[in-house]
This record gives C-alpha cells, sequence and structure tokens, in this order.
C-alpha cells in the first residue's frame, strides 16, 4: 500500500525538496538566486535544418556526397577553379566535378547558399547521364545559390543542368546560373529535367540562367523538359537555345501539368521542330498553364515556331506576349489553340499600360523602367546584384568600367575568369547588375 504519495514543496539549507515519494524525499540543488535552474539546452544534432554543416571551401562542398540527407548551409564564396585544375583533387582525368547524387543514390537534403555562390565550376562527362553541380535531387531543396560556371561549360551526355541534372521532387528558390550547359536531351541552363510525372512536385521560383544551352532535343534556358504538378515562377532567361532536332524553348523546353507564371525568355531560339521563345511545346504529356508571361528573342525552325509557344497541345495561355518583330514571328503560338497570347510591337512591349491592362502586378511582381532589362519589364524579386548584361570594351580599362558601373575589379574579372587586368577592343564582358544602373 502505497504512503505519502502526496507531493510536498520546501526549502532545506539549499535544496528544495520537490516530492516524497513512498517515504522518500526528492531533491533539487537550487542556483544561487534561489530558482531551480533551468535543463541545458539540447543542441539540435549536427547536420539537421537548425543546425546545418557549414560549407566553406571546395572540399567541404565535395563531401556533400557523404551524406546526402544532411542540412547544409554555405558560408562564403567558393571558386572551384583550383581544385578542379590538373593535379587537384577535382581534375578526375579531365572530368572536372562529379556531380554530387545520381538516380540512386541521390541528394534529399537542403542547401542554403545565403547568398553566396560557387565560381569555375566545370564538368566534361559526356558519356554519362545526371550532370551538374548536382546530379540528381529528389524531396531536397537549395536555395540562395548562384552557381557561375566556367568557360569549358558543363557538358554530360541525358538530363544535364547548371545547378542539377534532375529534380525529382523538392524546391529551388533563389537560385541563378551563368555559362554555357550542353548535351544530348532533357538539358537546361538551371535543370535538365524537373519531375517525372503528374505526382511529382517541383516548385522553382525567383531563379534565372544567362548562359548558351545546347542539346539535340527537349532543350530550355531554365528547365528543359518539366513534367510535375508544382511551379516556374518569378524565373527568366537570357542564353540563346539551339536544339539539332527538335524542342527547344527559351526558359523551357518541355512542360508537362505544372503552371509557368510571371517568367519571361530574351534569348534566341532554334531547332527544327516545336520551336517556342517560351516554351517549345506545352502539354506534351499533360495540360498545363503559362500565365503572364514574355518573350523577346528570335524564334526560327521549319515546323511549329511560335513567338511564345511553338507546341499547344491543349493547355491554357493567359495575359501573355511575344514582341512581333524581335522574334520574327506573327503568331504567338506555331500549333494549336493561341488564346492567351498577344503579339506586341517592341514599343508596345516597353509600356506599362500593355501590361496592367492585362492584370498585371506592377506593385509587387513586376517593374518597368527604360534603364533596366532593356526597356522590357522586369521582376522585383530578383536582386539587380545577381543580375548581368553583356558590354563591349571600347578601350576601357576594368577600373574604369568599375567605376562606371558601380561594381569592382574582382567581380568582372570573377565573373569572366579573367586572370590578368588586360582587356581587348570589341572583348565582350559580363558586367553585374541588370544595365549596369541603379534603379
Amino acid at each position: 500500500m502505497t504512503q505519502n504519495a502526496v507531493i510536498q514543496f520546501q526549502r532545506d539549507n539549499g535544496l528544495v525538496a520537490t516530492g516524497i515519494v513512498n517515504g522518500i524525499t526528492w531533491y533539487t540543488l537550487l542556483s544561487e538566486n534561489g530558482l531551480i535552474p533551468p535543463e541545458p539546452p539540447i543542441e539540435p544534432p549536427k547536420g539537421s535544418e537548425e543546425n546545418p554543416f557549414l560549407i566553406s571551401n571546395a572540399e567541404e562542398l565535395h563531401n556533400v556526397r557523404n551524406n546526402l540527407s544532411a542540412h547544409y548551409k554555405v558560408t562564403k564564396d567558393i571558386d572551384l577553379t583550383q581544385y578542379l585544375s590538373p593535379g587537384n583533387p577535382g581534375y578526375n582525368n579531365g572530368e572536372g566535378w562529379q556531380p554530387i547524387g545520381t538516380w540512386f543514390p541521390n541528394f534529399s537534403g537542403s542547401v542554403d547558399g545565403d547568398g553566396h555562390k560557387i565560381t569555375g565550376l566545370w564538368i566534361n562527362r559526356d558519356n554519362i547521364e545526371f550532370v551538374g553541380l548536382f546530379g540528381r535531387i529528389d524531396n531536397g531543396t537549395v536555395k540562395n545559390l548562384g552557381v557561375e560556371i566556367a568557360n569549358t561549360g558543363i557538358i554530360g551526355a541525358n538530363t544535364v543542368g547548371g545547378l542539377t541534372g534532375n529534380i525529382g521532387s523538392g524546391t529551388i528558390k533563389n537560385c541563378y546560373t551563368t555559362g554555357n550547359v550542353s548535351g544530348r536531351s532533357m538539358v537546361g541552363g538551371l535543370a535538365g529535367y524537373s519531375g517525372g510525372s503528374e505526382n511529382r512536385i517541383v516548385n522553382i521560383e525567383n531563379c534565372y540562367t544567362t548562359g548558351n544551352i545546347t542539346a539535340a532535343n527537349n532543350v530550355g534556358g531554365l528547365v528543359g523538359f518539366s513534367a510535375n504538378s508544382g511551379t516556374i515562377e518569378g524565373c527568366y532567361s537570357t542564353g540563346n537555345i539551339s536544339s539539332e532536332s527538335f524542342i527547344a524553348g527559351g526558359l523551357v523546353g518541355s512542360n508537362s501539368y505544372d503552371k509557368i507564371k510571371n517568367c519571361y525568355a530574351t534569348g534566341n531560339v532554334s531547332s527544327r521542330e516545336m520551336v517556342g521563345g517560351l516554351v517549345g511545346i506545352i502539354g506534351h504529356y499533360g495540360a498545363c498553364e503559362v500565365e503572364n508571361c514574355y518573350a523577346t528573342g528570335k524564334s526560327s525552325g521549319a515546323f511549329s515556331v511560335g513567338g511564345l509557344i511553338g507546341n499547344n497541345n491543349n493547355s491554357i495561355i493567359k495575359n501573355s506576349f511575344f514582341d512581333k518583330e524581335t522574334t520574327g514571328q506573327v503568331n504567338g503560338v506555331g500549333r494549336g489553340p493561341n488564346n492567351g497570347v498577344s503579339g506586341k510591337t517592341t514599343q508596345e512591349l516597353k509600356m506599362k499600360s500593355t501590361f496592367t491592362e492585362a492584370g498585371w502586378d506592377f506593385e509587387n511582381i513586376w517593374g518597368i523602367n527604360a534603364n533596366r532589362n532593356n526597356g522590357y519589364p522586369y521582376l522585383q524579386e530578383l536582386r539587380p546584384e545577381l543580375e548581368t548584361f553583356t558590354y563591349t570594351v571600347q578601350g576601357d580599362t576594368l577600373e574604369i568600367l568599375a567605376a562606371k558601373f558601380g561594381t569592382t575589379v574582382e567581380k568582372i574579372k570573377r565573373l569572366n575568369n579573367l586572370t590578368t587586368l588586360t582587356l581587348y577592343v570589341g572583348q565582350e564582358l559580363l558586367i553585374p547588375g541588370s544595365n549596369g544602373l541603379s534603379v
């Protein structure tokens, strides 16, 4: 039979009696101020979302492959140039960077770039699939990270991207890539292949790419082949896109199921068929939606060529535009329904009223200024310091250019992989900023 089961509390010589059970008094030592000290905080396990592994150099970035489900945070800009040079660990007999993750095992953790960037990345692996900084991401997240590809570019077989070859499910947010990417099929500046079916969800938000992308088929400035129930929102691409046979888009090559909203593309796009300034084909395997988008780059091909969309397979287009002067096209859709897309002159596409009359949000999403993005609408959310534009040298020095465009010599050198201060007339340089002017 239990006795003295009533809990009692009392002070006794610096101890507090926290309870009497079965005749036994339980004491807790008081702190100096006479209060019961709190339990010491328990540190979250290393590699958890609350306590991520920190990445500050090339070796630590390489080691992400040793724990593919962990969480990581980049703490500084990382230059891979030396790590990938001959005689160093990342050279790999001339194949360059080994992608993190593949079909299995894939990367399923998270990386927060914290506004930093990885520069000097190159890959030469034209005989393998799933090629990029990451080979494959599934149920993972990459955010706030820039990837600046070296002159060698990223070269792979199928499923090739600047950030990742494939993202099966997950999120890519606030990321960008610069530099060229090439492969055979499903090739994109950010991701080669996004999703995999209607049941997969991939969200790509506030991202952009500036490099030239080439492939035999299914190639896009941002994503080569997209098939999932997520969204591509607030993104743009400025590079030129080329496909040898079919399906090429300024932003996305082939798109199924998902929604593309508040996006634009300005690069030239060429292929034999299914060529669009924004998307090569929409509704390829399932109906999707395009809303509040525009394209300005030249679209060229033999069949199913449109200023905005190459082929529309029973999908929905809303409030979208193409420049009928610069795209070289009179039709927004090369084949299929063209409801919801309008061709405008260059002057009209640089007028705010063209878009506000269609319901575009210029308070929170879009902006327009003659000194930004060549006068076309731009996305407010994308930071101007992450954007670039091309400048042709006219007898300038790096010091003059840095002062003229409000940047630094080191930023220009890093962006263009320059090893000396020497410039020559006619040389094309990438300059940080959307047009070199503050807005």
